[in-house]
């Protein structure tokens, strides 16, 4: 195909395609990022960057909780609101249905039901056990290290 025959068919992008116009792969600092990788991150680093992460996750922790004990204040209204969330949500019975739909919603409503109660009721030491590292831990069982790793290494070095 020729250059003015592709520029026919393509109009203006018909450069991309023209054998005359390649000036190789195009460049980016993203790509020089990739070719410039150092390899996974120092334990150090690693330990460091992890016991930042859980810092900050404490303090959302903390946040959350007084916003949930400044909703939910301890009172009849309060517990008369948690027992009528706790028959909604299914909180006492089991979630199972046949149907796989219906059994997901009941145990969305079972988990939001579960929330607010922890985090209106409960000190903040259970909170980050139940909230904290651990649970990110199981949530990330299917979630490939080594990979994390190489995309958390290339964001550092883009500058993101």
């Amino acid at each position: 195909m020729t250059d003015e025959s592709l520029y026919n068919a393509y109009g203006d992008d018909a450069r991309l395609f023209s054998q005359e116009s390649w000036e190789g792969p195009p460049t980016s600092s993203a790509e020089e990022a990739t070719l410039a990788w150092e390899g996974p991150p120092t334990p150090s680093a690693e330990k460091s960057a992890r016991q930042a992460a859980d810092a900050a996750l404490e303090e959302v922790l903390t946040r959350l909780m007084t916003h949930y004990q400044q909703v939910f204040v301890p009172g009849a209204a309060v517990d008369a609101v948690m027992a009528d969330l706790s028959d909604f949500c299914r909180y006492h019975y089991t979630n199972y249905a046949a149907d796989a739909r219906e059994h997901a919603r009941r145990e969305g409503r079972r988990e939001v039901f579960l929330r607010i109660r922890d985090f209106s009721r409960l000190p903040l030491p259970q909170l980050i056990t139940l909230y904290g590292p651990a649970r990110r831990a199981r949530e990330q069982d299917f979630a490939d290290p080594t990979l994390s790793q190489l995309i958390n290494q290339l964001i550092k070095l883009s500058g993101r």
